[in-house]
């Protein structure tokens, strides 16, 4: 059990955030399938690790981040449809325990141009705000991510850094970090 920074317990593995179209909740084994189908490279063309070429490389991604669950130092949760169930994509916060935790999010194609992103990573936001001690929330997003960008935006996020970033397949990322204020302005 997690004790937040009210002293109250919070299992990880049964968390449940809600928004008004979405709910989020941490991945599970069963999710490999739906993960490795829609990790796609138009979903990658902007992030760090390339699409998984056979489903064992989304088996060691679930392994690694069930194993950091356990120990409370990140969430990765799936982001699903309140009326349908329907997988849309994935968000995570990382670094847990840490001054500045960071977030980040993907969505599936068909599940772009709809706010999913937006709504999932302001209900993650308040969750960590409620529970998580924490100076401020990171968002990196490369600076040619418009809609991505929008997101820790539209949270009275700022610009404080920007680099150069690796891609795993040796491609660059012009990244820029955002700083998420703790509290709303």
């Amino acid at each position: 059990m997690f004790v937040d920074k009210n002293g109250d317990k919070i299992d990880f593995d049964t968390l449940h955030i809600e928004s008004p179209r979405l709910y989020l909740r941490p991945v599970i084994w069963d999710d490999a399938q739906v993960i490795f189908e829609n990790f796609t490279p138009d979903i990658t063309l902007y992030m760090s690790p390339p699409s998984p070429k056979e489903i064992e490389e989304t088996q060691t991604f679930l392994r690694g981040t069930i194993a950091k669950r356990a120990n409370f130092q990140e969430l990765v949760l799936a982001i699903c449809n309140c009326e349908t169930d329907e997988f849309l994509g994935v968000c995570g916060l990382h670094q847990i325990g840490e001054a500045h935790p960071e977030l980040g999010i993907w969505l599936k194609v068909s599940a772009h141009g709809n706010r999913f992103g937006q709504e999932a990573i302001t209900a993650l936001t308040k969750w960590t705000r409620k529970h998580i001690q924490h100076e401020y929330l990171v968002y990196p997003v490369d600076r040619n991510n418009i809609p991505s960008r929008k997101i820790p935006e539209s949270l009275c996020g700022e610009i404080f850094k920007a680099q150069i970033g690796k891609k795993m397949d040796g491609g660059s990322l012009d990244l820029v970090f955002y700083k998420i204020p703790n509290q709303m302005r």
